[in-house]
């Protein structure tokens, strides 16, 4: 499976998250504004880890916004 295909199995929820950390915002800031608990939106972000094939937060965002296939929703 390409890189590009997994990528796009991250959630609505997930791809929203990623553009709040790419935006420098904590856990903590991110379930606030969205309203989740904390502990969700440490879930989600070890679930994009894991998606990406990142070890850090960086190099998820970085696989996300240079996929060519990104959705248009985080441009």
């Amino acid at each position: 499976m390409t890189k590009e295909v997994k990528l796009m199995k991250l959630t609505k929820r997930q791809l929203q998250i990623v553009k709040l950390i790419a935006k420098g915002m904590s856990s903590k800031e991110i379930a606030q504004q969205l309203g989740l608990s904390n502990r969700t939106v440490e879930v989600h972000r070890y679930n994009i880890l894991r998606k990406t094939n990142s070890k850090n937060s960086i190099a998820a965002i970085q696989k996300v916004l240079l996929n060519p296939a990104r959705p248009a929703a985080l441009v």
